[in-house]
């Protein structure tokens, strides 16, 4: 009883349960030892500490169990946590593809890829497994989705971001890896026209990763990068905002000091003016009183007398007056001095608001690689022209003008490369037009030039003579010259011009007939060529 009322102790107290610990925990037992010492334990002393060790031997066997038993628990806890983490990001996985199921329509191989999914989910199959059959309903799902819709013929005209999931793959879906690739790479280039410089260099990184070896799975990668930095993109412009709007609040606290330093200066301006009365009436009233004494006065001695007193009244009046004007010049000055810092101050800062609102409204309105203006100015621009036009009748033309086989000069040469040509293409192109002319980048591309008070006869001229330079234009890549060329559609306003859509639309077929017809060269929207 002894041993296991020391074993009981020593558990309470958190020590381990050991030979030596609970020896040295019944040397120190009182009752044991008065029990030892006792005459009658002279024989059983030994058969006692034998049937003690073996308590004890005991008792550390079902430690170590327990223990062992508990570290087991653990790793099958672990085991259960992990295996409902990886199910929570299966089923993530899972539900855009479900999705997509709904439009798969009757295809043979999805829904026996489907009917696997289920199998192994009824037979409580590994992760491992279900992913293994998930993978291939994906890469089925997208194969048909990407063979459905029928494909209009390209007019030229930058594609919006949703059609270009439904155009169909070439060679029946037998390349559709590489469709997949290029509809990436189109949304990229998309991107490009309304970013900033920091999320220009992110999506630079998502395009070198593009044009490398992917898998099916990689663009679910890609996609998610994609959104990240759209996320990214909207919250620095939603900071931005916030700190404008701070900056204003800002401002109307300088403008409030203002305010008070100036109803300041007008306080001390009327007690100038009220301290001025004050001294004009004592100013009279010492006069009256002078001249009374010289009206009234009897003798010389009596009139120098009251004279006297005058003058000595009138002085400190004065002195008074003089004083009390000193004393608020100074505060008044004081004043002006802090006026003016505050004012000082407020001027910087307005000067710094409207270099930075200027700054931002280029980078809001401008392409981040041609520094030309983006498409976002371009519909700001068109509308404007437009309603000019219908009520002015201010005349202008517009041109649209594509790069010539672009899509080879990436491929050959990289895409850095193309960005250069672009942006030395519209370095050359901007000192042949006019201030008033305005130049954008629509697409890819393409650029739209909008030419005001310019008849179509005016357009043509101008259009040839850009057409012309470029192609006279030596561009050089290590010593290689590169040949680039660009094709140019041209077109007046109409009466009938309802939006801007209209004008770029016979642009666009005459860009378009014009690459058709050769290249390298201008063609000019008619009438009779379309009826």
């Amino acid at each position: 009883m002894v041993a296991l009322e020391s074993a009981r102790k020593l558990s309470l107290e958190g020590k381990g349960l050991s030979y030596e610990a609970l020896t040295a925990a019944l040397k120190n037992s009182e009752e044991l030892v008065e029990a030892l010492n006792s005459p009658a334990s002279g024989n059983s002393q030994k058969e006692e500490m034998l049937r003690l060790k073996k308590e004890v031997e005991k008792l550390t066997l079902q430690n170590k169990k327990i223990t062992a038993h508990r570290r087991e628990l653990t790793v099958q806890l672990d085991a259960a946590e992990n295996q409902g983490v990886q199910g929570k990001a299966f089923i993530q996985r899972a539900i855009p593809a479900l999705i997509q199921l709904a439009r798969t329509g009757d295809n043979s191989q999805v829904h026996k890829n489907l009917n696997q999914i289920k199998s192994l989910v009824k037979k409580a199959a590994p992760l491992d497994q279900l992913e293994n059959a998930f993978q291939q309903l994906k890469e089925n799902t997208y194969r048909t989705e990407l063979e459905k819709s029928p494909v209009k013929p390209a007019s030229g005209k930058a594609s919006s971001l949703f059609n270009l999931f439904r155009r169909q793959a070439p060679d029946g879906g037998s390349n559709a890896l590489v469709h997949f690739k290029e509809t990436y790479l189109t949304i990229v280039q998309e991107l490009r026209l309304n970013l900033d410089q920091t999320a220009l260099d992110e999506l630079t990184g998502i395009e070198r990763r593009l044009r490398g070896e992917l898998q099916f799975n990689d663009f679910f990668e890609i996609r998610d990068d994609v959104l990240v930095l759209l996320k990214n993109y909207i919250s620095r412009i939603s900071t931005e905002r916030k700190q404008a709007a701070a900056f204003i609040l800002e401002i109307g606290k300088h403008l409030a000091e203002v305010e008070h330093h100036l109803l300041q200066s007008l306080v001390v301006a009327q007690k100038n003016r009220d301290a001025h009365a004050r001294f004009t009436d004592t100013m009279e009233k010492e006069m009256s009183v002078f001249q009374e004494a010289v009206d009234f006065s009897q003798s010389l001695e009596e009139l120098k007398s009251k004279v006297v007193a005058s003058i000595a009244a009138i002085k400190k009046a004065v002195e008074n007056s003089r004083q009390d004007v000193s004393s608020r010049n100074e505060q008044s000055d004081q004043q002006v001095v802090v006026l003016k810092k505050h004012l000082d101050r407020l001027k910087g800062e307005i000067k710094s608001a409207r270099q930075r609102s200027e700054t931002l409204e280029h980078e809001l309105l401008s392409d981040p690689l041609t520094r030309a203006y983006n498409r976002r100015a371009y519909d700001q621009r068109i509308d404007n022209e437009l309603k000019r036009y219908h009520r002015y009748k201010n005349i202008f033309s517009m041109l649209l003008l594509d790069v010539d086989h672009f899509k080879q000069i990436n491929d050959q040469y990289g895409h850095s490369v193309g960005d250069l040509c672009l942006k030395e293409i519209i370095n050359r192109i901007k000192p042949l037009l006019r201030e008033t002319d305005f130049l954008a980048r629509y697409g890819g591309e393409e650029f739209v030039i909008i030419l005001p008070e310019t008849t179509i006869s005016g357009a043509a001229e101008v259009a040839e003579k850009i057409r012309a330079h470029i192609e006279k234009t030596d561009f050089l890549h290590k010593g290689e010259r590169v040949n680039i060329t660009i094709s140019l559609g041209g077109t007046e306003a109409d009466v009938s011009d309802k939006n801007g859509d209209e004008i770029f639309e016979r642009a666009d077929k005459a860009m378009y007939q014009a690459k058709q017809s050769g290249r390298n060269r201008v063609v000019i929207f008619s009438e009779s060529e379309e009826s």
